[in-house]
């Protein structure tokens, strides 16, 4: 039986290498430090996570492969292939599981032709009604399709900043770095524990939390400067793997994404939100996590990396703001074969929802779904932007 995760080894959204029990969300939690090359290679690395499903009585599988293709043959096929072989084998083998492959990320670097393929495995128990997906993939491509809006920092009113834990930590990354100060903290405390930012989280963001994260990862905010106060943040969390082959990777997840809910006093309309304020953080964190990977690809530090995030699927903004910055969802589509990169059921999350869903998550007491979304090379964009409109039709 995988040994279930502590409290401080759950508190990073971007997980840890192996297969793991997270208790909290019921689930088993895998990166795989394997590299595949052929699609039943996969299949039968998905044993394991089933065996543990079953010793912990957990209800779900959410797992992150890394497979590459021969170039000499057509790559999308190759791909597409994996994916029915993959999915028929989960169909077949264990009924009473639904299991798929759920997105797919290229990954970037010197890995030519290597892919994140994320696979999962649920229950019966935990499976959303298609009418959620639908509904959510609707929200999707409303922000997808929407048009870009300018964000409105501009003059003396706000700055964004990189809060680091203390000056040994300053980066030099073309913007502002500020030592978190005790108030930070307090701010941040009752910015994301304010019930319309997070009313649900997967874990506890007290005092001790924010610090930790603060300390170990890469936190973006953005600051009134009249009075000192942050009002929207972003966390950039940064791991490595080493695969069995020897091969590096960097992974950057973006995370814990909020924006003050405040209004104001007179009109009671948004004080902050809607300003623009999580595309401006997604930009300068996806900045960072770029010049940080590159840098470390050509001195061969890592072989590939990918920057992503998992943005709540209920909620079209949080959506919208991560496709302004550059981001794709990491869908694959072909006359055979629909991903569309949602993590059905995932994890325990609440926030703002479209009203659209009307409190179907909270009567229904479903874990919420997340989309995948990833920053893709300048020349994928619009091959990605295409395969979109294939997976819906358009």
């Amino acid at each position: 039986m995988v040994e279930a995760a502590v409290q401080q080894e759950v508190q990073l959204s971007i997980g840890r290498a192996g297969c793991n029990y997270d208790l909290t969300n019921d689930r088993i939690k895998e990166i795989d430090t394997n590299h595949y090359f052929k699609g039943k290679a996969v299949c039968y690395s998905l044993q394991r996570p089933i065996r543990e499903m079953i010793s912990n009585n957990a209800t779900y599988y959410s797992g992150r492969k890394i497979i590459s293709f021969n170039p000499d043959f057509n790559i999308q096929k190759q791909l597409s292939q994996t994916i029915e072989t993959i999915n028929n084998y989960l169909s077949s083998k264990y009924p009473g599981y639904v299991g798929r492959v759920d997105a797919v990320i290229p990954l970037r670097g010197k890995l030519d032709n290597a892919y994140v393929l994320y696979v999962s495995i649920h229950s019966s128990s935990r499976i959303n009604p298609k009418y959620i997906t639908d509904l959510e993939t609707t929200i999707l491509n409303e922000a997808v399709r929407s048009d870009k809006e300018p964000c409105k920092i501009f003059g003396s009113n706000f700055s964004i900043e990189h809060l680091v834990f203390n000056a040994e930590n300053v980066i030099r990354n073309g913007l502002p770095s500020s030592v978190a100060s005790l108030k930070d903290v307090t701010n941040l405390e009752s910015l994301y524990n304010n019930p319309n930012t997070f009313s649900k989280y997967l874990v506890k963001l007290d005092n001790d939390t924010i610090s930790g994260m603060i300390k170990n990862s890469n936190f973006f905010v953005v600051r009134e400067l009249v009075t000192g106060k942050i009002v929207s943040a972003l966390v950039a969390e940064v791991m490595y793997t080493t695969l069995k082959d020897g091969k590096r990777i960097g992974w950057s997840e973006f995370s814990e994404a909020a924006t003050s809910p405040e209004l104001e006093p007179l009109t009671r309309q948004s004080k902050y939100r809607g300003m623009g304020f999580q595309t401006a953080l997604y930009k300068a964190a996806t900045n960072f996590a770029n010049e940080k990977f590159r840098r470390e690809v050509v001195e061969h530090k890592i072989d590939a990396f990918t920057i992503y995030t998992e943005a709540r699927s209920p909620w079209g903004p949080i959506n919208k703001a991560s496709i302004n910055a550059g981001f794709v969802p990491a869908v694959f589509s072909d006359k055979r074969i629909n991903v569309f990169g949602l993590l059905g059921n995932h994890c325990i999350i609440r926030g703002p929802q479209d009203k659209r869903l009307s409190d179907i998550y909270d009567i229904n007491n479903f874990k919420e779904d997340l989309n995948v979304l990833y920053v893709p090379e300048d020349d994928w964009r619009m091959g990605c932007r295409n395969m979109w409109n294939n997976l819906l039709g358009a």
